[in-house]
């Protein structure tokens, strides 16, 4: 879901109906894992809330490729993580464009930005309200990857709405990531490969919102029937002809300064997880992702998702948080507990 005063959703076929924000995509299979809670049937009923918010496009550390053309080449090998192995297999396919959003569910939103901001640097400006999904966010912008703060703003809607539901589930272990989303510029053919291979995917919806000046932002997603930290992402794509995906929306966007004195990127999510075989097989069914032993020791495994890495760290039977590796032209390196999340910042020159 998009802040109305920021910039940035959405990418390619728009759909046609102007009611799509109430459409309904039907009952979902029933949940197979005991980690994650199920997705009510009712959840894609209202996806004019759908966790997106803009994305900003940064000549130097952006993950995506031209709004609606399709990836060519192998990604490029991020600056973190192991290299990889001329086998190919370690990637994601290149049509995943990298990660889209991370969603954090938080009890307070001033609270949670005022503490992101003050303890990392990271400023979560604009937000709105989704009154179909029982939900309210801020957004902080990471070029073309963004942070989306998340709480609850009425308990009864939430508990039949897909991010209630997921935001709920997270704050009843204390809040912290939620889910998180890949993006793509061809959700169509993604969804369908990605079920070929055992995905348990919805059909995408379309979602819209409306902004105070007028225009309006335009996506569509799929979503599996489980959402959680340990659990596949959710599949999104942006509409490049919408408000806030327009190439001049993302321009401007690219040159956003943080607190922590400049630009800031995502290069790494950090997964905990109890079994890392079990995760590596959900995660290569649920988004296609091939994962090789990682450089940071103990077990750990990383995948390539555009320029990101997405990482599954072992728990060991400790209680791990998720950790967010961010890289910043500016400031010093340092780690930070907040928001259910370790957050890692390192100066990237």
């Amino acid at each position: 879901m998009g802040s109305p005063g920021r910039a940035g959703h959405n990418r390619d076929d728009a759909p046609k109906d102007q009611d799509r924000a109430d459409r309904t995509e039907g009952d979902r299979p029933a949940a197979r894992g005991a980690t994650a809670r199920q997705i009510p049937s009712t959840l894609n009923r209202h996806p004019e809330a759908l966790v997106t918010t803009p994305h900003g496009v940064e000549p130097t550390i952006t993950s995506r490729q031209r709004p609606g053309a399709r990836a060519a080449q192998q990604p490029t090998q991020p600056t973190t993580g192991a290299p990889p192995p001329s086998n190919t297999g370690c990637y994601a396919r290149p049509v995943l464009l990298g990660i889209d959003h991370l969603v954090i569910a938080v009890h307070d939103l001033d609270d949670a930005a005022d503490e992101l901001e003050r303890r990392i640097g990271l400023a979560a400006t604009g937000g709105g309200r989704h009154p179909m999904l029982g939900t309210q966010n801020r957004l902080a912008w990471l070029g073309d990857t963004y942070v989306e703060l998340v709480s609850i703003a009425d308990r009864e809607v939430a508990e039949g709405s897909w991010l209630g539901v997921a935001t709920m589930t997270a704050l009843e272990r204390g809040g912290g990531l939620a889910t998180w989303a890949i993006a793509t510029d061809s959700i169509d053919d993604d969804v369908a490969a990605l079920r070929e291979i055992g995905a348990r995917l919805g059909d995408p919806i379309p979602g819209e919102r409306r902004r105070p000046d007028g225009a309006v932002v335009r996506w569509r997603l799929s979503i599996g029937d489980a959402l959680g930290p340990a659990e596949p992402p959710f599949v999104i794509e942006h509409e490049p002809s919408s408000a806030e995906w327009t190439a001049a929306d993302r321009a401007a966007r690219s040159t956003e300064r943080h607190l922590i004195g400049g630009p800031v990127r995502l290069e790494v999510l950090e997964l905990p997880v109890a079994d890392v075989t079990s995760a590596t097989q959900k995660f290569a069914r649920g988004a296609q992702l091939s994962f090789r032993p990682s450089l940071v020791g103990g077990g750990a495994r990383d995948a390539n998702l555009g320029r990101h890495i997405v990482r599954l760290q072992p728990t060991h039977g400790a209680a791990l948080a998720p950790g967010i590796v961010l890289a910043s032209l500016a400031g010093n390196d340092r780690s930070v507990d907040v928001l259910g999340c370790r957050w890692i910042v390192r100066l990237s020159v």
